[in-house]
């Protein structure tokens, strides 16, 4: 999950352990933020640029719909735009092409 916390993005994925990275951010700032899961890692990306990332073991399957801007701690609270979900790990080079709509 990506969530803001004041200043900071995080990227929260649960396996059991929390396991979080994180990035200072500027509130009313417009952001690229990619996170990606490859079975084992977690990584955060902004604007096309590695952040951080940390060990993660499987997470659990849920039958739940997916909720983009939404947490337990309530709704979004800004605009979200472009959302893309793919069903596998996005390098760093298709992040930024990504951002650059399809340009390296």
């Amino acid at each position: 999950m990506l969530e803001t916390q004041g200043g900071t993005l995080l990227l929260d994925i649960d396996d059991g352990t929390q396991h979080i990275c994180s990035t200072s951010v500027t509130p009313g700032v417009w952001y690229f933020a990619t996170a990606t899961y490859s079975g084992s890692a977690g990584t955060l990306y902004l604007n096309g640029v590695y952040k951080c990332s940390f060990s993660v073991g499987t997470i659990a399957t849920l039958n739940d719909e997916i909720r983009i801007g939404y947490a337990a701690s309530g709704y979004w609270a800004g605009l979200i735009d472009q959302t893309k979900i793919y069903n596998y790990v996005r390098d760093s080079k298709q992040i930024v092409e990504d951002m650059n709509a399809g340009h390296p």
